[in-house]
């Protein structure tokens, strides 16, 4: 049977999102969002959006493309921090931030890379194959399912695929995560929930008759949107469906002034989401407010191409979207936004030290204006020791004319000075040329005598009389 789906380009690749924690940020609720920032990703020339994700640990907003690139982008100015290059040809289908790095999955591999771009790991295997979403789990595990029956649970220090459960439908193309359920949808327009302890079905709902679009899930409530069957073919549903966990029926449908495509709760409020549509379209809706009109509907300019995935950050500022253009857009709540209350400061490359340059025909200019940088390691110009001989300097010959007037004293011979030398200076040679250099004030290898040494007079009550001076 053949299905024709109008204005819509495949639901399958979409973003799943993120599942971000519930914070207060004192938001009005009529309050609206404007748009901050609008770039051209790298790659966007060739390739869209294929999924964007705010960093829930550092003030970074990640970007992956169609291309297999991945791009992170720094605060609300949205300066580029890091880019690199996932997978040669496989779009980035999903992303999830991690307190040591970023896991990124295409269809057939999944990576984690550090924050600065350099690669953590990489892990392929027989059961990866035609992926499309993943979840963190609660016990720190990795979630992942796809175009197949399988979900795959990885242990993320060993690598290991530690559980590999069939699920009741062909396929898993969203994975939410909640307190109670993993929660799962299908093309098919199902979604099933999940024991989060051993992954075993707790309720499957049926959804809608045709495909699901995207459906997310906080507190008591589950939304969904997606595609009923007319007359044999697929129609988008003009309205939400929403249900209750507790009683695990549905309850009543919202009406929306577009075709919903994407959603996502803003965690902010329990009963707000942010749904999106195809074209450029995004509204925040109500679950407990029947009148939609109270909530202005937002117009993205992409310049007519199909908005692919978008995100909200955890502090419900800020909304990122990403076009099959190639472009990222930035809305927040107000001109200056953070994307986390708490972050982890972003580690950035260290400045380089310019230094005043000498010339080299200056004569006068000391080289202790440069300084020298700490070396912990050895020196280029340390030789071996093999290379290396002590050699002391020998003692110079005594003037003659000292030794001519020379006193002994006991076992010291004195002697006055002829005033032929400067002070602390006496002569040596060096290449066959008589020099006059300072003394040295450094002991060398041979400790100086006692007697040499400077003494510290201790005074009695009985004064200098009980002083020896002989002794020094």
């Amino acid at each position: 049977m053949d299905f024709h789906i109008p204005d819509y380009s495949g639901p399958l690749e979409y973003s799943t999102g993120l599942q971000i924690s519930n914070y207060n940020n004192g938001m009005a609720l009529g309050q609206e969002y404007s748009l901050l920032q609008s770039i051209l990703v790298d790659g966007g020339t060739h390739f869209g959006v294929s999924n964007v994700a705010f960093d829930n640990y550092e003030e970074l907003l990640w970007m992956g493309n169609q291309g297999g690139h991945m791009t992170s982008y720094s605060t609300a100015e949205l300066q580029k921090y890091t880019s690199f290059q996932i997978h040669v040809s496989n779009e980035v289908r999903a992303i999830v931030p991690h307190d040591v790095g970023v896991l990124s999955l295409t269809s057939n591999s999944l990576r984690m890379s550090a924050r600065r771009g350099l690669p953590i790991f990489n892990h392929n295997s027989e059961q990866i194959q035609n992926m499309q979403c993943m979840v963190l789990t609660p016990t720190g595990t990795l979630l992942m399912g796809g175009h197949h029956k399988n979900l795959i649970e990885l242990d993320l220090s060993t690598l290991e695929e530690i559980n590999i459960v069939q699920v009741n439908t062909d396929n898993c193309a969203i994975i939410r995560k909640h307190p109670r359920f993993i929660c799962c949808g299908d093309i098919n327009g199902k979604v099933t929930l999940h024991d989060p302890s051993n992954l075993s079905v707790e309720k499957v709902i049926d959804c809608h008759s045709g495909m699901l679009s995207d459906f997310d899930v906080y507190g008591n409530q589950l939304v969904t949107c997606g595609f009923s069957t007319r007359h044999n073919e697929l129609s988008v549903e003009r309205f939400l469906k929403v249900y209750d966990l507790r009683m695990m029926k549905y309850i009543k449908a919202i009406p929306m002034m577009f075709p919903p495509l994407l959603l996502q709760f803003v965690p902010a409020y329990s009963s707000r989401l942010c749904v999106v549509s195809q074209t450029g379209q995004f509204q925040m809706v109500d679950t407990e407010n029947t009148d939609q009109y109270a909530f202005y509907p937002h117009q993205i300019e992409t310049g007519g191409a199909d908005i692919l995935t978008f995100d909200t950050s955890s502090s419900c500022q800020a909304f990122a979207f990403g076009d099959a253009a190639g472009y990222l857009h930035l809305f927040g709540a107000s001109n200056e936004v953070q994307f986390n209350q708490f972050n982890r400061p972003t580690e950035f490359a260290d400045s380089v030290e310019t230094f005043q340059s000498i010339d080299i025909n200056d004569e006068l200019m000391p080289l202790s204006t440069i300084p020298f940088p700490h070396c912990e390691d050895k020196l280029v110009s340390d030789l071996p020791p093999e290379f290396c001989e002590v050699i002391y300097r020998p003692t110079p010959p005594i003037d003659a004319f000292i030794l001519n007037s020379l006193k002994t004293v006991g076992s010291i011979a004195v002697a006055p000075n002829p005033g032929n030398r400067l002070r602390n200076q006496v002569p040596y040679q060096l290449n066959d040329m008589l020099l006059d250099s300072p003394v040295s004030r450094d002991n060398g290898p041979d400790l100086v005598p006692f007697r040499y040494l400077k003494q510290e007079i201790k005074y009695t009550k009985m004064g200098l009389d009980e002083i020896d001076f002989n002794r020094f």
